[in-house]
């Protein structure tokens, strides 16, 4: 494999300077971004620059629910998440009822990923947990598992004080604070959202059914109707987009390359540093950059085609 470890320079290697892996880039910085970086395992991590970065975009979190009108109530187990995962809702209905019922379980773009059997350790579609029976299922009875949660909140100083109904977190749904405004008031009170980055989002009418910016929910009106200038956000925890190293087993999204730091970087236990990566518009020698030591060489084929999607083109013939 070309390249070096980034858990530590090769024995006669110097440490690669700051980016020294750096054939050409585009003019004015046009090919960087400042991102989030995270030490490994939160403990204190010392990064070598070269070194091909993935961003975490999908949660740890998930959420199980009976589904309103089952039968059946079921409790389920701590919900572990592995390579495979989709941000989104799992859908499940039962197919066999009893104490030990048989639910099939689709992935959040509703492909079949199982059969869940109450009382038995599943592992699907990038899940795995136990449910435990409370009452008996019966045939029809459902339940979600939701990846990545989200939250309701009307903003402080609002005149109005509307409702949210539950809310659908799909693929595609981005981390952080999604801000809605309301531009037109009284019948069909409107308001325009924007989502993390500030990327405008579809119009949303109170009363009717949202789907937008990988969000689904429905706002409804409190006892005082919004008026013109009310916000309200919904803030989601999915992946905190913070950037490690590329991780082939990883299912939040660094298994994925997505950048190549810049300079070398110490990163202290649990904690977070601003770094400068290479994301865009550049070409950059192979021998200067840094991966995992367990690398195989259908891993890193696989990244530098990713680098390449991007727009970072990797140079065998430069060293």
């Amino acid at each position: 494999m070309t390249g070096l470890l980034y858990i530590s320079p090769i024995a006669g290697i110097e440490s690669p300077r700051a980016g020294d892996f750096i054939s050409s880039e585009a003019n004015s910085w046009r090919s960087r971004d400042q991102v989030p970086l995270a030490p490994v395992g939160d403990s204190a991590t010392s990064y070598l620059a070269g070194v091909v970065l993935g961003k975490q975009v999908i949660g740890s979190k998930a959420a199980f629910a009976m589904g309103a009108g089952s039968t059946g109530v079921l409790t389920c187990g701590t919900i572990t998440l592995s390579a495979g995962v989709q941000q989104g809702v799992y859908g499940a209905v039962c197919i066999v009822a009893g104490a030990t019922a048989r639910y099939e379980i689709s992935n959040a773009s509703g492909v079949l990923v199982g059969v869940v059997t109450v009382g038995t350790a599943f592992s699907g579609g990038g899940l795995a947990f136990t449910l435990s029976n409370t009452t008996n299922s019966v045939v029809g009875d459902i339940f979600t598992i939701t990846v990545g949660t989200a939250a309701f909140a009307n903003t402080g100083g609002d005149t109005g004080n509307g409702t949210c109904s539950a809310i659908v977190v799909q693929p595609g749904v981005i981390g952080g604070t999604y801000t809605f405004t309301c531009t037109v008031a009284g019948a069909t009170t409107t308001f325009t959202g924007v989502d993390p980055f500030g990327n405008i989002l579809p119009p949303l009418t109170v009363g009717t059914a949202y789907n937008g910016g990988g969000l689904t929910f429905t706002i409804t009106s409190g006892g005082t109707a919004y008026i013109v200038g009310d916000s309200f956000t919904v803030t989601t925890y999915t992946g905190n987009d913070e950037y490690y190293p590329v991780n082939a087993s990883a299912y939040d999204g660094t298994q994925n390359a997505a950048g190549i730091l810049v300079f070398q970087t110490y990163v202290g236990a649990a904690t977070v540093v601003q770094v400068a990566v290479v994301s865009r518009q550049a070409e950059v020698k192979a021998g200067r950059l840094c991966w995992p030591s367990t690398t195989t060489d259908d891993q890193q084929r696989n990244w530098i085609a990713q680098l390449a999607a991007l727009g970072i083109i990797v140079r065998r013939d430069l060293v």
